[in-house]
């Protein structure tokens, strides 16, 4: 008997067998369903539970869905079938196709292979078959994974993850109702009949479990397949990120406090030495030298009786200690001021010197003398230098120019100039002037040391003789 009819008799055994299988349930996979090639060769099964075919062009594997190429070998033999007669109504039905072979798969179901008219798959609708379902495959973005491990990790960078599943429970033809869930954040099973599922709002971080389950034909669903998902945390989101954000800020805290501390203490310093140089300032202006010098000349008016002169005298020397001793208590004074009182210094010392002192003070038209803010007691220790030391050694006296103009927004110049004997000679009596440096030492405290705020300058003659003193201030001020 002819190979072909001994296969219609194990269907015909099989129908009888069934409960009641019709020959109308009988499918069939040809090219059109992406099949290779219309000659089946060999049929099998793999350990995941699906069904293998080899096909004159290449071994596939079919979930139910769809076939895919593999390179698995069939390890199954062909199936040989005893010979039976054949019922007649089965006859019509595969008198024409050449059964090349079959295939009985674990839920009892018969695959039948054919030379030339593809794969024919008869179902055992009885069967009480195990109801398996597998994940095929994971997507992140746009890529896949189509042999996931049982746990994956996914980085922080993935918007979205796709799992694909099928069901091995090839009674149900692609008509399966699945069921799912991620532990930890859907409280219920979602069904679905789709066969992938998409999620586009990933959690920031956590262990979460995904299953899948699939309904058998009974209504009674199967054991879910799962896999385990590791959603890594932005290194923003990490513990130790806040805690390195955290005592980062706790040191800046710290650095700024201590910054702010330590530039208080220095202030405080510094205003501490400007009153200790400012009194001392106040000292150098009232000198005994000078006050002195003032009374002798007050009592050598009164003994030639010329009392108008030294009432004139006593009156300017009284405003000038009055307004030494105003102007202490002062952080700043008015440029005006400033002049009011040199002007009075030196009507003072030219009392005394009569013919012998001349002076003038010159003022840019740019400066505003009221609005020109600068520390007081500044200027007369230089002037009384210049009086002292270089024009009081001359015999004919000399002559002193006092000028101001402004190069920039935050300092005042000022030239202090004399035509006497110069600081070579000066320097000779090795005198020290307290006073000069009382005010250098002022200077440098109100600015920080940043600048060289004092300038001297020997002037000489084309023949190397000197020819007085040029002093040059750099003072802050404010406008």
């Amino acid at each position: 008997m002819p190979r072909h009819l001994c296969y219609i008799i194990i269907l015909l055994f099989w129908s009888f067998v069934s409960s009641g299988q019709s020959i109308s349930e009988i499918r069939q996979y040809t090219t059109a369903n992406e099949l290779p090639a219309q000659t089946i060769e060999r049929i099998g099964q793999n350990e995941q539970g699906y069904i293998l075919v080899e096909t004159s062009n290449g071994t596939v594997t079919f979930n139910g869905y769809d076939f895919q190429l593999t390179r698995i070998s069939i390890q199954e033999p062909i199936q040989e079938v005893a010979s039976l007669e054949i019922p007649e109504n089965f006859n019509p039905f595969f008198s024409e196709k050449s059964i090349s072979c079959h295939f009985w798969d674990r839920q009892g179901s018969l695959w039948i292979g054919t030379s030339n008219n593809g794969l024919f798959y008869l179902p055992n609708r009885d069967a009480d078959a195990e109801n398996n379902v597998r994940i095929e495959f994971v997507g992140l973005n746009n890529q896949k994974d189509t042999n996931p491990s049982d746990t994956i990790t996914i980085p922080h960078t993935f918007e979205t993850l796709s799992i694909g599943y099928a069901s091995l429970d090839y009674t149900a033809m692609g008509t399966t109702t699945y069921r799912y869930q991620i532990e930890g954040r859907h409280d219920q099973w979602i069904e679905t009949k789709d066969s992938k599922i998409q999620f586009t709002a990933l959690p920031n971080g956590g262990n979460y479990t995904f299953k899948v389950a699939a309904k058998s034909q009974n209504g009674a669903w199967g054991q879910p397949a799962t896999i385990g998902l590791i959603f890594e945390v932005p290194f923003y989101r990490t513990t130790w990120f806040f805690g390195f954000v955290f005592v980062s800020i706790l040191a800046m805290l710290w650095g700024i406090t201590r910054l702010y501390f330590k530039r208080k203490l220095k202030i405080q310093n510094l205003n501490s030495q400007l009153l200790q140089w400012e009194g001392k300032a106040l000292q150098s202006q009232m000198n005994p030298h000078f006050m002195f010098n003032a009374l002798n000349s007050i009592q050598s008016f009164i003994a030639r009786g010329d009392t108008y002169t030294s009432e004139m005298y006593l009156a300017k020397f009284a405003s000038l200690l009055r307004k030494t001793l105003q102007y202490s208590k002062e952080s700043h004074i008015s440029l005006s001021q400033e002049i009011e009182q040199l002007n009075t210094y030196l009507d003072v010392e030219k009392m005394r010197f009569g013919d012998r002192l001349e002076f003038e003070i010159l003022i840019d038209e740019s400066i505003d003398k009221e609005m020109t803010k600068l520390p007081p007691m500044l200027l007369q220790p230089f002037v009384e230098n210049a009086i002292i030391h270089g024009l009081t050694p001359k015999k004919d006296g000399g002559f002193i120019a006092i000028s101001f103009n402004s190069k920039n927004e935050h300092f005042l110049h000022c030239t202090i100039e004399d035509n006497g004997i110069g600081r070579n000679k000066s320097q000779v009596k090795e005198h020290n002037s307290l006073g000069t440096d009382i005010v250098s030492k002022r200077l440098s405290i109100l600015t920080n040391n940043r600048e060289n705020h004092i300038i001297y300058t020997d002037k000489k003659d084309p023949s190397g003789e000197s020819t007085g003193t040029k002093v040059e201030l750099k003072i802050p001020v404010q406008w």
